[in-house]
This record gives structure tokens, C-alpha cells and sequence, in this order.
């Protein structure tokens, strides 16, 4: 009989945000997964947003914290009271009479070998890296002085495990980075970059870590989406992959990512558009064809009222070289023409 007035919950317990998903419903909570705590007696006093607007700035009596840390769980009190409090918001009996059916999502499928395979802080691998980029901000102070017009971008694709040790940078070791760039450049800008739509969601949350923290504005942040329609692992089943519209299904919408630039007002761009082959490929290779392609599908990503729309091929060396030397067929002129269009 109650199971009548019982409902069916999804939840995605995320670093950054929690998703809770009736059944008939859709998404209903779609909130921080932040919690605010009152230091003297360990008493929560606000969840979600409005724990997240103290991030930073809370009183000495209380403390915002995320209880989760790249997507596990760090604080399992304050995760266990944020899932109660949200299960009590959707469901509509009293949990004593009716107890709903909940599924929560939970990181699995990593191996042992990638869980070393995190560039932490305080690894070896971090200290060197963190000592070498401190010497290249000292060389670029020096060679260009404090200069507003110039942009970093301190990782590429830092949460996209590839290359034969597969690393992944860790949270910590980003905003560590970040705080030695704004040391040195408090005024400039950076950009990070996702793997088409894969990273989004961890990137935004990482965005959030900075702007927290006070590292940067959000003026002076700038998502980048790297887009490749031609892949080698592709190539034996498809000509192209359409990677910002049909990806791996938990990765952010366009749409979503377009609303949270709106609201939040970070820069857009296509990082790398694939322009020359990749691997032993020979397409798309200056062909004037998938110059359009990319281009035409890269626009995707910018909202409507979104003013500089930046796409930076990937590859461009191989046609600057022919440039150079003169040898550019009448399919490179074509290209040159698009370019101008």
C-alpha cells in the first residue's frame, strides 16, 4: 500500500554539485555540494547554496566546506546529513511512514595503477613540475614585465588521462599552481581546456576552487574545449565522431555549459580545432571540406549573445610551412579564402 506513495530517487553524489532525480520528475535538486558548519558545537547550519555563498567568507564561528574531493567521499557525516536533507525535500511523506527506493552514483572502474597516477602537491613529480614553472614565470616577468595581454594556461587537458603514464592532475596540485601564477600575474588571465565535453564539469568546479579562493575573477577565467571530429580509434567504424553533441552521457550539456557562462560571465573557446591529421591518419589534412566541418560545429559551443568567438586550429604548422616555401595547392588557397570569409 505505501509503496503508492513512495518515489523512485537518483542521486549524483558530485565533487562539485549533487543531483537528486525523481522518477516522473526529472531533475529537481541541482545544488552545491557544499555545507556550512557552526565550529562550536559541529552543527550544520546551511547546505548547498546557501553554504556556498559563505565559501571564503564565513564568520570565525562557522566554516563552509566540500565534503567531497575528487568524487569521494573526504567528510562522511556531513555527506550523510546533505543526503538526508535532500531526501527529505523530495520526498512527500514522512520518512517513518514511506522510505523511498534511492540509487546513488559512486566513481568506480579506476585501477590501482591510475590511483598512483595522480599528480598530487606534495608528490615528487609535483615538486619538479612546480619548481620549473615558478623559474618560466620568472623568465616571462622579466621578458615581458606585467603585461595584462598575456594569457596562461598552466595544464593541458588536466583531468583527461593519456600518454603512456596516464597522469591526472589533482585539485589540490592545480590550485597550488594557480596560486604561485597569481603571484606573479594577479591582473592576467587563464585558461583551461576539457577534452570536448568530457572534463566540463570538473573544470567548472575547479573554476569555482579559484574564484573561492580569490585567485582570479571570473572575467579572467576562460573554459577551452579541445574538438577533434577525426580520430584513430574512430577510423575503422566512422568517417568523423560529432564529440560536442553525442559524448559520454554524463558529461555537461552544451546548453548547461552556455547557461553557467551567462550567469557567471567566463570566457569561451575552441582551444583546438583538428586541422592537419592526427596519427597516420590523412584527413582532415588542409582539406577546405573539414575546415567547414570544424568550424561550422565548433560554433556550437558559444552562446547567442557571445560576442569574440575564438577557435585556434590545431596543426597549423604543416600549412604555414608550404606558405613558406611556396608550394600551397589550390586547395590551401581555398582555405586561406575561408579564412577570410
Amino acid at each position: 500500500m505505501f509503496g503508492l506513495f513512495s518515489c523512485d530517487i537518483g542521486i549524483d553524489l558530485g565533487t562539485a554539485n549533487t543531483l537528486v532525480h525523481v522518477a516522473g520528475q526529472g531533475i529537481v535538486i541541482n545544488e552545491p555540494t557544499v555545507i556550512a558548519v557552526d565550529s562550536k558545537n559541529n552543527r550544520v547550519t546551511a547546505i548547498g547554496f546557501e553554504a556556498k555563498k559563505m565559501l571564503g567568507r564565513t564568520p570565525g564561528e562557522s566554516r563552509a566546506v566540500r565534503p567531497m574531493r575528487d568524487g569521494v567521499i573526504a567528510e562522511f557525516e556531513l555527506v550523510e546529513v546533505l543526503l538526508q536533507t535532500f531526501i527529505k525535500r523530495v520526498q512527500k511523506y514522512p520518512l517513518f511512514l514511506v522510505k523511498p527506493r534511492v540509487v546513488i552514483g559512486v566513481p568506480s572502474g579506476i585501477t590501482e595503477v591510475e590511483k598512483r597516477a595522480v599528480v598530487k602537491k606534495d608528490s615528487e613529480i609535483a615538486k619538479y613540475a612546480i619548481q620549473y614553472f615558478t623559474q618560466l614565470l620568472e623568465l616571462i616577468k622579466k621578458e615581458y614585465g606585467q603585461g595584462k595581454n598575456i594569457s596562461f594556461q598552466i595544464e593541458n587537458e588536466c583531468f583527461n588521462r593519456f600518454g603512456h603514464k596516464r597522469l591526472l592532475m589533482s585539485n589540490e596540485y592545480l590550485v597550488e599552481i594557480a596560486t604561485i601564477l597569481h603571484e606573479y600575474f594577479p591582473k592576467n588571465n587563464l585558461m583551461m581546456d576539457s577534452s570536448a565535453r568530457k572534463d566540463l564539469r570538473k573544470l567548472m568546479h575547479l573554476f569555482d576552487i579559484f574564484v573561492d579562493n580569490k585567485l582570479f575573477e571570473w572575467k579572467q577565467l576562460t573554459l577551452g574545449i579541445n574538438y577533434y571530429s577525426m580520430i584513430p580509434e574512430m577510423k575503422p567504424f566512422f568517417k568523423r565522431i560529432e564529440a560536442l553533441s553525442f559524448y559520454l552521457p554524463w558529461s555537461m550539456p552544451l546548453s548547461t555549459l552556455k547557461r553557467y557562462q551567462e550567469e557567471k560571465g567566463f570566457g569561451l573557446e575552441i582551444s583546438e580545432a583538428q586541422f592537419e591529421p592526427w596519427g597516420e591518419m590523412t584527413l582532415p589534412g588542409n582539406s577546405v571540406e573539414e575546415l567547414r566541418y570544424v568550424v561550422k560545429h565548433g560554433l556550437k559551443i558559444f552562446p547567442d549573445n557571445y560576442k569574440e568567438r575564438m577557435i585556434r586550429l590545431w596543426g597549423m604548422e604543416e600549412f604555414g610551412l608550404k606558405m613558406k616555401e611556396k608550394r600551397l595547392t589550390s586547395e590551401h588557397r581555398d582555405i586561406i579564402k575561408e579564412f577570410f570569409c
